[in-house]
């Protein structure tokens, strides 16, 4: 991805030479500002975060590898990082950082749905500064 040109593109990787080889497959325009990509664990859906637009784009993947527009969650200030589980229980468990929120999203068989929201404002209340990174989840 590239967040300077608003772009997506997908890359297939070669091995003919014995080291791969990247090519590019696909390239999608107009995808704002994207700042991180997760696939889920079946691999037919691709989760794009969009700092700019306050919102998380997802797309479905065909057996190809070819994206196609899912749709967008929206209300996510400032979407950056995400951390993603992809087994267990919990399989398909997205968290996304969103300044002073943290967002949990699911991959499901239909795509992408929000589950709940933390918000983490109180810190800034207090004085205590509040701004997320990155987060991980322990299996």
């Amino acid at each position: 991805f590239s967040s300077l040109a608003n772009t997506l593109t997908v890359l297939g990787l070669s091995y003919e030479t014995g080291t791969p080889v990247p090519t590019v497959l696909q390239v999608i325009e107009d995808v704002a500002e994207p700042t991180d990509v997760r696939y889920s664990s079946s691999g037919d859906t691709l989760l794009v975060t969009n700092f700019s637009s306050n919102a998380v784009r997802w797309f479905a993947v065909d057996d190809a590898g070819t994206l196609s527009p899912g749709g967008t969650i929206p209300s996510i200030p400032l979407a950056d990082r995400t951390s993603a589980l992809s087994r267990g229980p919990n399989d398909g468990l997205v968290l996304v950082t969103a300044v002073t929120k943290l967002v949990t999203l699911r991959f499901t068989p239909a795509g992408l749905i929000r589950e709940a929201t933390l918000d983490l404002a109180e810190g800034l209340e207090s004085g205590i500064p509040v701004m997320l990174g990155d987060v991980a989840i322990e299996p």
